[in-house]
């Protein structure tokens, strides 16, 4: 997109990338602004740059999401030749505004649209100047930014999992990470069915089929007061598993049962929780 003094042409703006960095209660995105400045008689410059971003899903209604804003002060001018000179434009967001994002892409990919204002400068000749520029990120281009951001990581330390689990847990931790990462691109249905093998693989450390036909005898029964601990932990585990046992079947008209969002990280939650406890127990009887 181009930017005019007058008639003539100074500068021309395009965005080619992303990245995310980490920060105490606020992630941070970083987009990479290339701007071309063309060849000019005399010296032509461009100041006080900012921007308004949205995002959405791509063909859908875009929605205000923040000012982005050069990592340093920027003033930039044109010279007897053509040159290019980067900026990385920093927008700050909220845990919220991250969960918000997930939930316009729905899995899919992102679209960001920037309206750029600036000043353009020449002797005591002041003009403002604006433009558009769109981004397109794709599911791979974000599930990279979400690393970058510790998001890929915040169901583990979410729920305190070690990231060094117990050799007799660590096919379960994998799974799950795995699972976390399907539903961060949106394939929750491929979520909920890791999660019961992630419970499958638990389920190697668990009682022997007769004490898990005594746990439902006395849920059944109404007796839950009677269970122990580790008793009703396994019944949690038992549970998170027949839930997930709905991805390996279809309904009564025969089509695949669907998983949302919300299935999928309610499952995942859960499917922590029981690694959690299954760890704890393994350090009390190691």
């Amino acid at each position: 997109m181009t930017i005019e003094f007058g008639t003539r042409r100074v500068a021309q703006f395009r965005l080619t990338g992303l990245r995310g960095v980490p920060g105490i209660g606020f992630s941070r995105l970083q987009f990479v602004l290339e701007v071309e400045l063309a060849q000019t008689p005399g010296p032509v410059t461009l100041q006080h740059l900012i921007t308004d971003v949205a995002a959405g899903a791509p063909g859908r209604v875009q929605r205000v999401l923040g000012k982005a804003t050069p990592q340093s002060s920027w003033i930039v001018t044109t010279l007897d030749h053509p040159h290019q000179v980067p900026v990385w434009l920093e927008l700050d967001l909220a845990g919220e505004q991250i969960e918000a994002l997930e939930r316009l892409r729905a899995g899919g990919a992102l679209h960001f649209q920037f309206h750029l204002n600036l000043q353009v400068r020449q002797g005591d000749r002041i003009e403002p100047g604006s433009e558009v520029l769109r981004l397109e990120v794709d599911v791979g281009q974000w599930a990279a930014v979400l690393k970058d951001l510790g998001y890929l990581d915040l169901l583990v330390f979410a729920v305190e999992l070690p990231i060094e689990a117990p050799e007799e847990l660590k096919n379960a931790v994998t799974l799950l990470r795995k699972a976390h990462q399907d539903l961060l691109a949106g394939r929750y249905d491929g979520a909920v069915g890791l999660c019961r093998k992630v419970m499958d693989s638990v389920g190697t450390l668990a009682p022997d089929d007769a004490a898990k036909g005594r746990i439902w005898s006395v849920v059944g029964q109404g007796k839950r007061d009677t269970m122990t601990k580790a008793e009703r932990a396994e019944l949690v585990r038992m549970s998170v598993r027949h839930f997930a046992h709905l991805d390996h079947h279809v309904g009564e008209n025969g089509a695949p049962e669907v998983f949302s969002r919300y299935d999928a990280l309610f499952i995942l939650t859960a499917a922590a929780g029981v690694i959690w406890e299954a760890i704890s127990q393994l350090l009390a009887h190691p």
